[in-house]
């Protein structure tokens, strides 16, 4: 495998690799969805941490996270997420409220505009995003976890056959 210096936005790369012209393999959180159009290849790279997800919030929001201590609690606020992620679908189905964006940087001055109240990221991710984003005020917020069965597997295009 090599590396492509070519950034794309995840949706990009899929789409890419449906195609079946400048993406060969990529890895990505599964879905229904993602399964039906691509080929998975199920050795699960995070070992199910992908669903294991923390909170960035905006510093002066801590105080409204205090109270939270179930999923009833949760429902009075909005996570942040990208419009075609398959998080977005689990957290909606789970009544919890979302909003989307097609930005994934706009997501972070999304937060800080209080178009929503967390952003959750998962235990793999977070750390990096938030010192990336620790001059704006972002946090990761210290008591809650949010958590849910799945996994991030290597995908190709259906058209590739078994080598042997």
């Amino acid at each position: 495998m090599k590396h492509t210096n070519v950034k794309m936005l995840q949706g990009r790369a899929l789409y890419e690799l449906m195609q079946n012209e400048f993406v060969d393999i990529i890895w990505s959180m599964t879905s229904i969805e993602r399964e039906k159009k691509l080929t998975p290849i199920r050795i699960p790279l995070y070992k199910g941490l992908i669903g294991s997800r923390l909170l960035l919030i905006n510093t002066k929001d801590k105080s409204k996270f205090r109270d939270i201590h179930s999923k009833k609690d949760l429902l009075q606020f909005y996570a942040g997420q990208g419009h075609d992620w398959p998080d977005t679908y689990i957290l909606k189905n789970n009544d919890l409220p979302v909003v989307t964006s097609a930005n994934y940087e706009g997501l972070f001055g999304m937060l800080l505009l209080d178009r929503f109240d967390y952003f959750p990221r998962s235990i793999i991710e977070i750390w990096d995003e938030a010192q990336a984003h620790i001059s704006d005020e972002i946090i990761v917020e210290p008591n809650l976890i949010i958590q849910y069965p799945t996994a991030s597997y290597f995908f190709v295009n259906k058209k590739i056959q078994k080598v042997i």
